[in-house]
């Protein structure tokens, strides 16, 4: 079997949720994918210590609830950046995991809603 991982899972929600319908993007659709790459490479970089590609190649199973909410904390006092604003970025995470649960799961028996 597979390991899904933070990329894949990135890759599945992009495509359902910006490109299933289209091959073009908008400018205003860019910049919601821009968004969404910002987010996931800043978590990325911050749960490991060496270069984002590799990061992103970690098992999103592995992934746990406490480097979640590290990096909510990490955010909010250490770049200033506002609760809401963070708890909007982590909307665009749980999106992707959820996603990943119900269309990879076969991929990963290790990827449930348990898991993390």
């Amino acid at each position: 079997r597979m390991k899904v991982t933070l990329e894949v899972a990135l890759d599945t929600y992009l495509q359902e949720k910006f490109y299933r319908f289209t091959k073009t993007v908008d400018a205003s659709t860019q910049k919601k994918i821009d968004r969404v790459h910002r987010i996931v490479k800043a978590f990325a970089s911050f749960i490991g210590s060496s270069s984002t590609n590799t990061v992103m190649s970690v098992r999103l199973a592995d992934i746990t609830r406490r480097q979640v909410k590290s990096w909510l904390d990490y955010e909010m006092n250490n770049n200033g950046r506002s609760g809401a604003t963070v708890g909007r970025d982590v909307t665009f995470l749980n999106s992707i995991y959820n996603l990943a649960i119900i269309e990879l799961n076969e991929l990963d028996a290790a990827l449930t809603r348990d898991s993390n």
